[in-house]
């Protein structure tokens, strides 16, 4: 549906009585009003008063009336019009959770702009985000109080966006140090979640949970940084190290030290207990430290033991095996023994391990016996090691020995703290050792407790073609299936459980936690997919049409945003009784 410009006063009371006027006029079956709504709903005429004004919004270029509200209303003081915001969202690289993030929603971002190169003009939002000095200095030269001022699609300061934007094959670079050159604030920052502190340095740096490809560094990185870091950006960006802490180059770490980055300062990130916020009681250098020793970065340890960090303080970084240990015995604790050594030798108190340390370091050094040995020792004093926690160090580090004595000692390859070992093994796409746990019993099907994937989901994203195709050959869940289009597998769930077709993707789950998306479906897992046989063959089955959140998102919407042209075409002909 072709999108319709707002007129230049609009009255929200009016929009409000059209979507009312809609709402009869589709109950009544009037074919043109049912016509405006198909689009979106597989039963228009079984619509809410909110879907209505979810169809006006969207016919604006708005996707929830709330935002069409807003917008309206000046709540968020945005400038500019609806295309306009539509490529902020596109073109700014993605923290949380997102339906689909990464350089996909950066080419399209890039479409948009060809597509309508007065999106340019629109704010200095969008000038910043672009990377257009030009029209930077036109904005400020007629309002100087802009340079600071938050606003646009995120309601962040410019230099924000200079810094988080990452259109492709431009460099936002020029218009960061033109709106530090103007007074731009080199700490303006937005806070995730209430607790994590998000700077313009921390986008710059790029990178995070989400990986290198999804959350790339801006493509002048050390030059922005060090623009930012020259007029007075904290070296203490706690979060742009974390970003940073999951590859092994160091050229973050190494820059926030040059710019003074002390072991005393404090992660700048808040936790909350019992409903409070609290400082968080690590340090970024220690933090970093233990996450260095984790993932093997001998290279990192060495960095920061050169800058004083502690030696000897018991981890208090997060709730694993490890903590409370020192960073020597972490280190041994993870089959780590070469860095073990270099803390020693830096001054490192060895200290002295308990019977259950003593066991997690012959499992991680691959010692067979020696494990026995303490077993038979220690007897039940045992009963408490985390040995979830330790199948999914091994696999994360690819310690195929360890994880061999741990299946031998008869550990539960299934066993999980936040994911399997099988997650891990997808996600560092060792396809020997997922194969050397699918034997052992693992089971793909698992989803992990926070971004509620299997491992195929892990394996889909680090693009691990080698694993995708090893997990492609295991048994699914309906909703795996539905997103790789897999009919074999769709076919079998369902021949299993027809009712699998109705399944809600929040049923999968028993915890306090469930998934944002826990509304949807098989069906809309395929047609965020883009598979359209998948698609026909799940309709065929019963798939219910008219899913919705209730706030706006859809099989519809949705298949408008991800789809092709089959997958709609498929969706229509259903929705309209075409045979």
């Amino acid at each position: 549906m072709a999108i319709t410009p707002l007129p230049p006063s609009p009255n929200l009371e009016n929009l409000k009585k059209r979507a009312k006027t809609l709402l009869k006029s589709v109950r009544a079956g009037d074919p043109v009003a049912l016509d405006q709504v198909g689009p979106y709903f597989g039963k228009p005429d079984s619509i809410s008063l909110q879907q209505a004004q979810l169809v006006i919004a969207r016919g604006y270029g708005f996707s929830s009336w709330t935002r069409l509200k807003r917008h309206i209303e000046g709540i968020r003081d945005e400038s500019g019009n609806q295309l306009a915001n539509r490529f902020l969202d596109l073109v700014i690289m993605a923290y949380g959770p997102v339906l689909n993030f990464g350089p996909e929603r950066f080419r399209q971002a890039a479409e948009l702009l060809a597509e309508h190169p007065e999106i340019r003009q629109d704010s200095i939002y969008t000038a910043a985000a672009i990377g257009d000095v030009g029209e930077i200095d036109r904005w400020l030269d007629r309002d100087e109080t802009l340079i600071n001022k938050r606003g646009g699609y995120f309601g962040w300061e410019p230099l924000m966006y200079a810094a988080y934007a990452r259109l492709p094959e431009t460099s936002t670079l020029g218009a960061g140090l033109r709106l530090l050159e103007r007074g731009a604030d080199p700490n303006a920052y937005y806070m995730w979640g209430g607790q994590y502190k998000f700077t313009a340095l921390t986008g710059v740096f790029g990178q995070g949970e989400g990986g290198p490809i999804n959350q790339p560094e801006h493509p002048d990185c050390v030059a922005f940084a060090r623009a930012l870091l020259d007029l007075g950006a904290n070296p203490n960006d706690s979060q742009a190290a974390y970003n940073r802490c999951f590859e092994p180059d160091n050229t973050c770490l190494e820059l926030l030290l040059e710019y003074g980055l002390s072991a005393s300062d404090k992660n700048n990130w808040l936790l909350v207990e019992d409903d409070r916020r609290m400082p968080h009681p690590s340090e970024t250098m220690y933090f970093q430290l233990i996450s260095a020793i984790k993932r093997g970065y001998a290279d990192r340890v060495r960095l920061l033991v050169d800058h004083g960090v502690d030696l000897n303080k018991p981890d208090d970084t997060y709730d694993t095996r490890t903590k409370g240990k020192t960073p020597y015995q972490t280190a041994l604790l993870m089959g780590e023994d070469t860095i073990a050594e270099m803390l020693v030798e830096a001054g490192a108190d060895t200290g002295t391990l308990t019977a259950e340390d003593a066991f997690q370091v012959a499992c991680m050094a691959g010692d067979l016996s020696g494990a026995r040995e303490i077993m038979d020792q220690s007897g039940d004093a045992l009963g408490d090691v985390r040995r979830t926690d330790m199948l999914r160090d091994a696999a994360k580090r690819g310690n195929r020995k360890a994880l061999e004595v741990m299946i031998e000692l008869g550990f539960d390859v299934n066993g999980q703290s936040g994911c399997t070992a099988l997650h891990e093994a997808a996600l560092s796409g060792d396809v020997d050792l997922a194969q050397m746990l699918l034997a052992a019993g693992a089971d793909p099907t698992i989803r992990d407790n926070n971004h509620y994937a299997t491992p195929m989901g892990w394996a889909l994203h680090a693009e691990d073609a080698a694993m995708i195709a090893l997990l492609d050959e295991c048994r699914m869940d309906i909703f795996t299936a539905a997103a790789r289009g897999n009919l074999e597998q769709l076919k079998a769930r369902l021949g299993e459980d027809s009712a699998r077709v109705h399944l809600r993707f929040a049923e999968l789950f028993t915890g306090d936690n469930p998934p944002e998306n826990g509304w949807t479906t098989p069906l809309i897992f395929a047609v965020a997919g883009d598979h359209p046989e998948a698609v026909r063959l799940l309709l065929e089955a019963g798939s219910d049409l008219s899913a919705a959140d209730g706030k706006g998102a859809s099989v519809l919407t949705i298949a408008e945003k991800q789809a092709g042209e089959e997958v709609r075409a498929e969706l229509a002909r259903f929705a309209t009784g075409t045979p």
